[in-house]
């Protein structure tokens, strides 16, 4: 009864919700930030290589690979919360932005052009990363790691973003762990939850509304001390 619920809640209340959102969103992306040519040529690319080619698709099939038991997890943070977190969390050109399980990369690859940071994008899935790297080698201010975020390295980051809502209690302790390794006066934001219910090392300078695809969210932003 229970998958039977999810089917009918997936295709006929959060699927038509996801494709509005996403329509109007794009919209956005155009209007607002299809003015910075290099954006322009990155993101069409990104387009052209996921053309036929689903992201939804390959990550559940890597999650089903590995033997997860949540395998529909992928989701992608809109540009305009990017903007929005961006502007509020003070990047500047001289920040490296570090996405902690990039996906395709698209926020990555906005944070190199539209706000001229160097960027790396951190992703266990190496389709993702194989597909990331030919777009770097026309946006040299783009870095893909194919790793899990635990064992990135933190020190090569000043602004980090972290989704974490996928991840279960044990990963997310794992990964609170990682993140100590940040270097102080580094930034991290991270979403419905402030990382300084985990750990204590971190301030909490601010927080604010955005919203996804599934709805709206608070976002925190923290300072490593």
């Amino acid at each position: 009864m229970k998958s039977i619920f999810s089917f009918f809640f997936l295709t006929f209340w959060m699927t038509p919700k996801v494709f509005l959102f996403s329509f109007r969103e794009e919209r956005k992306v155009r209007k607002q930030f299809y003015s910075h040519n290099a954006f322009v040529v990155v993101d069409q690319l990104l387009k052209k290589l996921y053309r036929f080619k689903n992201p939804y698709t390959i990550c559940k099939q890597f999650l089903k690979s590995q033997g997860a038991s949540c395998v529909d997890a992928y989701g992608e943070t809109p540009l305009t919360v990017f903007h929005q977190m961006f502007s509020l969390g003070g990047l500047t050109s001289q920040d490296r932005f570090v996405d902690l399980g990039c996906g395709r990369g698209r926020g990555v690859l906005f944070a190199s052009t539209v706000w001229n940071a160097d960027a790396i994008g951190v992703e266990q899935i190496p389709f993702f990363c194989q597909q990331g790297e030919k777009i770097s080698q026309i946006q040299p201010k783009v870095q893909f790691f194919c790793q899990e975020m635990c064992s990135f390295p933190m020190h090569l980051g000043t602004f980090f973003y972290f989704y974490g809502l996928c991840l279960d209690e044990q990963d997310l302790l794992k990964a609170c762990v990682a993140l100590q390794k940040m270097p102080s006066k580094a930034k991290l934001v991270t979403v419905s939850f402030p990382i300084t219910e985990y750990i204590s090392d971190f301030s909490l300078l601010s927080s604010w509304e955005a919203i996804y695809p599934w709805g709206k969210a608070e976002l925190f932003l923290h300072q490593k001390n």
